[in-house]
């Protein structure tokens, strides 16, 4: 055999081996990739369906808390509790109205009802109709259990076949409390194929495949085609997984017929199943493709690199080998003015080992000096991270290059999607705007620029220090410039808080200054009037302005009480307080008045709190006075929440009075407590009322504070 055939087999029979490996290997792994791929979307589509499913149910849960919530089911209570029995039906008959016109709209649900806690029917709408045929509720599982959950809970039964339709149906059912009292349930009844049957078909699973659910029982409740639901899939790997509140995926046969399927299966909740199904045929098509796009590609690369190295052989190995060859042939004959060229193969591989051992110690060196930059990078970026302060920098172009943790958390994004955007793709035109005019302002004037900046976010109004400096490169070019941000929210409010505690200092020194100032002539004033009143006769016009000085004088004496009140000039008794019981005496005094204009208090005591020192008329003082306020704020048709809580972590006893009334407008709030300020009518108060509690609550050591926010309860 010739050296030069040799050759070709020595160095074409590895490669074309490695080929095949390499082949082999590279299908190997593209199966199991799409395998996994094929396992990952249906595992998605199962958990995608269960979110969907549950948003649905929240959704029932969200109707059924509309109807808990109309006013005419508080009334009915209301007037059944004063045993007003005619208003009674008057009110149950309008909240069957409103459920009624809710089902128009929500015809999905099979029903709509409303029942006592005693299991009496209120409300049954059945197929968009009214009927006054009640079920016995007491023995169902939806309404034991709804008794037992607090407010604002739902629970979702378990599938059963429903009596009147046969067909399997589940309940949604919510607790109705009325004045912190379980009075009533609210259920919605669901068939089941009806109302996740379209959801079901919707949801695509390749060309042929489906979704469907499963009871406690195996048997199929919902699916895709409607012909298959009552099928029992009991006696299926999947079905029990899921029932067992398992997940995963495997292959097995389908719920009717042979057919092999990928099942991807999951628990839903009380006894239910999610399974989303693909033929196998299907799934793995994928699969057989890229095994003939493999072994075609693998082909055609073999005979490409045996072509070319065959072609390379001949030229660089085995033509100078010839040459070298004929070469010696000559000498024998005594020809020795042949001469040869050197090994040109030798030389080359000496000459790369040199490069190789020359390349090999550069790139160790730059590995080294990557590893110490990374290192660097880190340290940085964990040093910045570590900072609550919020820290970015931008270059010349106010392109984001890096930012800390804090940054990311105030803008809501990922690093990844702030680095290599400006500030006019993240913030709005006018603070992007801002931004840049100020970067270009550092970068001109090469001076640091700072100011105090007030911006909104979802947790409210904010304050930030900004501090924005020039950074320069080796030559003294400014070529970015770093901002960082302080939160100083916090500090402005202390602030504030200060200024209105000097403020209310002064205040009450002024008053304390006024009251007795005004206290000595008023009170000689009133004497003598007293004295002249007896000595003129009754009906004459002396009389009755004698009388009008007296009524004012007093007027103006209740005046100098509250001043002195809020100065602290008047002694407390101290004694213990149970601020429950004190509270609750002011209110069995207001409740009734208050009814009148049908303003209701509702009350959520903490029953554990301890007796506090303190003067016990002084704080009902404060509790009537906030108590008034409260109710001129609603005016009419409204309700007033009382809570009381200790605040173990602080050691303070904290009592929150909340209306529904219309709020306090954001430019008073910090002027309510200020004597004489009212946005009553004239005639209607004095402003001194909040002034008084005010001072009261300073006066025990501890702090009043007063909120309205937009759209919420008024505290």
């Amino acid at each position: 055999m010739k050296i030069a055939t040799k050759y070709l087999l020595f160095v074409l029979v590895p490669v074309v081996t490695s080929v095949a490996v390499l082949s082999a290997g590279l299908y190997i792994r593209s199966s199991r990739a799409i395998n996994e791929d094929v396992d990952r979307n249906l595992s998605y589509t199962a958990r995608y369906l269960r979110d969907l499913i549950n948003k649905e149910i929240e959704t029932v849960s969200g109707d059924l808390t509309i109807i808990l919530t109309n006013k005419s089911l508080e009334q009915y209570f209301m007037y059944l509790d004063i045993n007003e029995m005619d208003y009674v039906e008057d009110a149950r008959a309008t909240l069957e109205e409103n459920i009624e016109k809710i089902a128009m709209v929500k015809p999905q649900y099979a029903a709509l009802m409303v029942f006592r806690s005693d299991g009496k029917g209120l409300v049954n709408i059945t197929d968009k109709r009214v009927t006054y045929t009640y079920p016995d509720p007491r023995k169902r599982r939806w309404f034991r259990s709804a008794l037992c959950l607090s407010k604002g809970e739902s629970y979702t039964s378990g599938v059963y076949m429903c009596p009147e339709h046969k067909v399997p149906s589940l309940f949604v059912s919510q607790p109705y409390f009325y004045r912190g009292r379980l009075r009533g349930i609210g259920s919605i009844h669901i068939h089941v194929q009806d109302f996740f049957g379209k959801l079901l078909s919707d949801i695509e699973v390749g060309r042929r495949g489906y979704s469907y659910l499963v009871d406690s029982k195996g048997i199929i409740v919902a699916h895709k085609y409607p012909s298959r639901v009552g099928t029992d899939t009991s006696s299926l790997e999947s079905t029990r997984g899921a029932l067992a509140g398992n997940e995963g995926i495997l292959v097995e046969r389908a719920e009717t017929g042979n057919i092999s399927m990928k099942k991807s299966y999951l628990p839903l909740h009380e006894g239910l199943g999610i399974i989303v199904a693909q033929p196998l045929d299907e799934a793995m098509a994928i699969s057989n493709r890229v095994k003939r796009y493999v072994v075609g590609i693998s082909t055609i690369v073999t005979i490409f690199l045996l072509l070319l190295i065959s072609w390379v052989s001949r030229k660089i190995v085995i033509g100078p080998i010839r040459e070298l060859s004929d070469a010696t042939k000559k000498m024998f004959p005594g020809d020795l003015t042949e001469t040869v060229k050197g090994d040109e193969i030798q030389h080359l591989a000496e000459v790369f080992k040199l490069a190789a051992r020359s390349v090999n110690e550069h790139i160790s060196s730059l590995r080294q000096i990557q590893e110490r930059l990374k290192d660097q990078r880190q340290l940085l970026q964990t040093i910045l991270d570590a900072t609550p302060d919020l820290v970015c920098l931008q270059d010349r172009e106010s392109v984001y290059q890096a930012v800390n943790t804090a940054f990311c958390q105030q803008i809501s994004r990922e690093g990844k999607d702030i680095v290599g955007k400006t500030d006019f793709d993240l913030f709005p035109a006018d603070v992007a705007r801002q931004n840049r005019e100020e970067n270009l302002k550092v970068i001109n004037t090469r001076k640091p620029l700072e100011r105090e900046d007030e911006i909104q976010t979802p947790k409210g109004k904010k304050w930030f220090h900004v501090v924005r400096v020039p950074v320069s490169d080796a030559e003294g070019n400014v070529v970015a410039v770093l901002c960082s941000g302080r939160d100083i929210t916090q500090l402005k409010q202390i602030q504030a808080r200060l200024i209105q505690s000097q403020k209310m200092e002064s205040l009450g020194q002024l008053a304390a200054c006024i009251a007795h100032e005004i206290n000595t002539p008023l009170g000689i004033i009133l004497g003598y009037a007293q004295l002249l009143l007896e000595e003129v006769p009754e009906g004459g016009d002396m009389h009755e302005g004698l009388e009008t000085i007296i009524k004012q004088s007093k007027i103006c004496g209740k005046i100098v009480s509250s001043l002195l009140t809020f100065s602290r000039e008047t002694e407390a008794t101290l004694v213990p307080v149970d601020m429950n019981q004190c509270i609750e005496e002011v209110v069995r005094v207001l409740e009734h008045s208050f009814k009148l204009d049908r303003v209701t208090i509702e009350r959520d005591y903490d029953y554990n709190l301890p007796a506090i020192t303190g003067d016990k008329d002084k704080f009902k003082q404060v509790f009537v006075n906030l108590l008034n306020n409260a109710r001129d704020a609603i005016g009419t048709d409204g309700t007033i929440s009382i809570t009381t809580r200790l605040d173990e972590e602080n050691s303070e006893l904290v009592i929150s009075v909340t209306d529904t009334g219309r709020g306090i407008p954001p430019e008073n709030i910090d002027h309510v407590f200020e004597p004489f300020f009212t946005t009553k009518a004239g005639g209607e108060g004095t402003g001194l009322g909040l002034m008084v509690t005010y001072g009261i609550i300073r006066e025990h050591g501890g702090r009043i504070e007063v909120q309205s926010p937009p759209e919420a309860a008024r505290k």
